[in-house]
């Protein structure tokens, strides 16, 4: 039995396709072979390179050539099918066990293909209700080859068959290559740097080449500027990341293009060099955007486009770097702008309103406790190196914890510039952040509470931070530090009638 539209909804059961079988030995091989490598260097240090080899590579033969029978246990255990309200899939090998979903609570059906599925002609297809990371409220299909990867994708979010009559989609954003330059002064730069630096630490430790190391950096810089080294590896270290940062963004967002589907009712975003990803959210389950500015690439006048969503799969596993409702890349802000107004189906995109500034004492605060940070860090480690060594820190140390001092406070200004608020149209919207500065805008329709909150110190100094809860994206915005009335206002202006149980009007 099948629904009206579903032409391809069936009640059989259907197996992966053969090409599992050499897929499965593909990749099996490839594990035995990554496990032999250190498998061999342990044993060669007890019983020489040949005892090892003589022992590992047999083994490893061995299961190379058992490999086709894992893809062949794998094609014949696994078995899945789309009914009219359930898409379920079973694992029959020694013990039985499956999974079952309404297809009315799908809220995302992603199509992954890494380079090895892309030489076979494969793809993974990963169905779920977007409900965090519980694999429970998830059905992974892998391998399938691409195109009935592709045919389950529409299926499964009830868009038509690729038979019916359809107009084309509605472009939204493609890939422009002068967005690369943005990539050098992202977060990824450091990250891939301290990775790689972490890695060398890692073969030097395995190897025993600590001593080695020590003497060629002594021979380098000398007893007596020894502290020098920390600077140099540092640039060192940033230069790598900065070159890692390129490669990276040119892996993730190859052939990017983002597009309103012919349905109407389906964002369709791929992208991918190596690893090629294609995601679909539903126009119905968006409840705004997210224009998120890194610290590094502010200054350059960059902003990316993340969807705030219900049902949005959090990013995962080799995933994480780009998570799964980021929409645009690192882009020059009127871009940001533009595609954001698309997004929402808006003229001007909300994120572009002139927002209220906070009162003063919001910017005194931050100030404050910029500054406070610093001189504690300070007084710790020169604290804990006079206890250590029983001498006082070089004076490196201590004029680099003074140049610490202004770039608080300038950090402490730009969280000021950070704050704001506004209400605008169906939205609301709400900027904070430093690392990060996040601009939100959020329809009010999706606000279901609000969360007021005031310290001690906030009460003296008249500002509360007002939080709105939603079942999307982060599940909660705080306008944070706005003056008491402004923020009281504020929410009860948003979601009329929403507070009224709880204010008191008297007076």
């Amino acid at each position: 039995m099948t629904r009206t539209g579903d032409a391809h909804a069936t009640d059989d059961w259907r197996r992966l396709d053969r090409r599992t079988i050499w897929f499965t030995a593909v990749l099996a091989g490839g594990a035995v072979c990554m496990a032999a490598i250190p498998l061999t260097v342990l044993l060669a240090r007890e019983i020489g390179v040949g005892g090892a080899l003589s022992w590992v590579l047999p083994v490893v033969a061995l299961l190379i050539l058992l490999s086709p029978l894992a893809g062949l246990l794998h094609r014949r255990s696994v078995r899945y099918r789309v009914c009219e309200e359930f898409v379920e899939f079973r694992v029959d090998l020694v013990l039985s066990s499956g999974r079952r979903l309404r297809r009315e609570r799908l809220r995302t059906v992603d199509v992954t293909a890494s380079p090895l599925h892309r030489l076979f002609g494969m793809a993974e297809l990963t169905a779920g209700t977007g409900q965090g990371g519980d694999d429970k409220e998830r059905v992974k299909l892998a391998p399938l080859p691409r195109h009935e990867a592709e045919r389950l994708r529409r299926l499964l979010l009830g868009r038509p068959e690729p038979d019916a009559p359809r107009t084309d989609s509605t472009v939204l954003a493609a890939i422009d290559w002068s967005w690369l330059r943005y990539a050098p002064v992202s977060f990824a730069a450091p990250a891939i740097g301290a990775a790689l630096f972490g890695l060398v630490l890692k073969l030097v430790d395995r190897f025993d080449l600590e001593k080695t190391a020590f003497e060629y950096v002594i021979g380098v810089f000398g007893d007596g500027r020894l502290w020098l080294a920390v600077p140099v590896v540092s640039a060192a270290v940033l230069a790598v990341g900065m070159l890692g940062s390129l490669v990276w963004f040119v892996e993730q967002w190859w052939d990017y293009r983002l597009e309103e589907e012919p349905s109407g009712i389906t964002l369709h975003c791929r992208r991918g060099l190596f690893t090629t990803r294609s995601i679909s959210i539903e126009q119905r389950r968006l409840r705004g955007v997210d224009l998120a500015e890194p610290l590094g690439s502010r200054p350059f006048g960059a902003a990316r486009v993340d969807a705030v969503g219900t049902g949005i799969r959090k990013a995962e596993g080799d995933k994480k770097a780009v998570g799964y409702s980021t929409l645009l890349p690192a882009a020059p802000r009127g871009t940001a702008d533009r595609v954001a107004a698309g997004i929402l189906r808006e003229e001007a995109s909300p994120t572009a309103v002139t927002l209220c500034a906070h009162p003063p004492a919001a910017r005194r605060k931050r100030v404050v406790w910029a500054v406070a940070a610093v001189l504690t860090l300070s007084l710790v480690s020169s604290v804990g190196t006079a206890v250590l060594t029983g001498a006082l820190p070089h004076p490196a140390w201590i004029a680099a914890g003074a140049l610490l001092l202004p770039a608080a406070v300038l950090l402490g200004l730009d969280a000021y510039r950070s704050l704001g608020h506004a209400l605008t149209g169906a939205y609301v919207v709400i900027r904070s952040g430093t690392l990060t500065r996040h601009t939100v805008a959020l329809q009010r329709s999706g606000v279901i509470g609000w969360r007021i909150r005031q310290s001690v110190f906030q009460r003296r100094a008249g500002l509360v931070s007002v939080t709105a809860v939603t079942p999307a994206g982060a599940g909660a915005y705080t306008v944070r530090d706005t003056a008491e009335a402004d923020g009281i206002g504020f929410a009860e202006a948003a979601v009329p009638g929403l507070l009224d149980q709880f204010l008191d009007r008297t007076g």
